[in-house]
């Protein structure tokens, strides 16, 4: 039993670790402009970089939908 604990405990060490360890990527100043959608939420991003930035950096799940500005959305900016 002990030994389980000790298994529970390494593994959540393992998750944090894991977690500090994330680099986000950075993203070139380009305008090429994606709307994306995470379940019933749309948004532009400046380029899918920018969207995948923001994926990482927020830990969503945006993903590409069509090229072009979201109807009526302003492009998120990093």
């Amino acid at each position: 039993m002990y030994w389980l604990r000790y298994l529970c405990l390494l593994m959540v060490f393992s998750v944090i670790y894991a977690q500090s360890n994330k680099k986000c990527i950075r993203c070139p100043r380009m305008y090429r402009p994606v709307c994306a959608i995470e379940a019933c939420n749309k948004r532009t991003f400046n380029s899918k970089c920018t969207m995948q930035r923001f994926n990482c950096v927020k830990n969503r799940k945006f993903k590409v939908q069509s090229q072009g500005l979201c109807d009526g959305d302003e492009a998120y900016v990093d």
